[in-house]
């Protein structure tokens, strides 16, 4: 949703993203997680440096799929 109204590349739809990982994360759709999950990524990567601390938990959240 907020995709449709903000530019793809803003931190708040990083977050969005993320929670809608850990909702398909706990209902065990971890290939959906693991998608969602990477797309916050890709986001988050726009505005951090590789050895930023949200770069580090967003990669632990792909591995913990």
């Amino acid at each position: 949703m907020r995709e449709k109204y903000f530019p793809s590349d803003k931190i708040m739809i990083a977050i969005a993203l993320d929670h809608l990982a850990r909702i398909s994360f706990d209902q065990q759709n971890y290939d959906q997680a693991i998608r969602t999950y990477e797309r916050a990524l890709t986001i988050r990567m726009k505005f951090h440096h590789a050895s930023h601390l949200d770069i580090a938990v967003a990669q632990n959240n792909i591995g913990s799929c």
